[in-house]
């Protein structure tokens, strides 16, 4: 069993998945993002565009985090701090999914 996430605390292996109700792009060096939810249009760039990249498949946060880490000089703790915040504030706002494994699902 399988169940969306909410606002808390996230676990290394939450899988996050862009949400379906929204179709993005790219534009120069930015990610375009409208969210036919509310009708908005949102922009990410830097590392935000390269969080949105990643997501073109649903990924752990474990696995996200390595890729940043890799990819950027920063610290495990800053990484998972500010990576945490960037995937609650795209979830509030629609534009992705944040799953976790039930602790039945686990013991299966």
């Amino acid at each position: 069993m399988r169940g969306v996430k909410t606002l808390s605390n996230l676990f290394d292996s939450d899988v996050v998945a862009r949400s379906e109700t929204q179709i993005s792009t790219e534009l120069e060096a930015e990610v375009i993002i409208l969210n036919f939810g509310d009708g908005k249009y949102y922009g990410l760039a830097g590392v935000g565009a390269r969080v949105w990249e990643l997501l073109a498949e649903p990924k752990s946060i474990s696995a996200l985090r390595e890729v940043l880490m890799q990819e950027f000089e920063v610290d495990a703790e800053t990484c998972a701090r500010e990576l945490n915040q960037l995937l609650q504030e795209l979830q509030s706002i629609g534009l992705v999914q944040i799953e976790h494994e039930t602790l039945v699902e686990q013991m299966a």
